[in-house]
């Protein structure tokens, strides 16, 4: 299930648990032939891993064949799994519904940071710039914050078209991603220089 909340003390952000741009996606086309490909890909390399990690203590050149080979196969079974099963017309369909109707809810949190509006512009958003940067976690331990900037489309009870950035931030691991109303890094940067003349 997914949740939305707001917080004034978090400067009003809204949480959810899904990337904005892969779900403007999958509201879109259903499914995603490379994202399926990257996410699988990273299964692959975690498996490799452990296996790895099993043969500790054994020759690694000699291990290596055999753990290459195992996280090929692995590699292909879940992509043959993924695409026979999620490509299909009846699946994508659900997936795209399902997105939609997420991006139809955001919307709905949108509209009380005075975000006018809907689940059709939102499907037009598009990504500005993407920023990492290093943030001290929870228990003292260094942690990766992903920052997209993200313009999307709105529209006044007027019917005036215009768009507004929001501010994804995301902890890399972590199935949380915090939406909120920002300005563009090259914005901050301008009133900076304004503010130094």
């Amino acid at each position: 299930m997914i949740q939305y909340t707001t917080d004034l003390e978090r400067d009003m952000k809204i949480q959810i648990n899904y990337d904005l741009l892969d779900e403007i996606d999958y509201s879109k086309k259903g499914f995603h032939l490379d994202k399926t490909l990257s996410k699988n890909f990273k299964k692959s390399l975690f498996w490799f891993g452990v296996y790895c990690a099993w043969d500790i203590g054994k020759p690694f050149l000699e291990c290596l064949p055999g753990n290459i080979m195992s996280a090929t196969i692995f590699f292909t079974l879940i992509n043959t799994f993924d695409i026979t099963f999620y490509n299909k017309p009846r699946v994508r369909e659900e997936r795209e519904f399902d997105a939609y109707d997420n991006l139809k809810r955001l919307a709905v949190y949108l509209n009380t940071l005075q975000v006018k509006t809907n689940a059709t512009l939102l499907q037009d958003g598009q990504l500005l710039e993407k920023h990492y940067k290093v943030v001290e976690g929870e228990k003292g331990f260094p942690r990766i914050l992903e920052e997209k900037y993200i313009e999307i489309p709105t529209c006044n009870n007027y019917g005036h078209e215009s768009t507004e950035v929001l501010l994804q931030e995301h902890l890399i691991g972590s199935r949380k991603y915090d939406i909120s109303v920002g300005e563009t890094p090259r914005q901050k940067r301008l009133q900076f220089a304004k503010g130094t003349i």
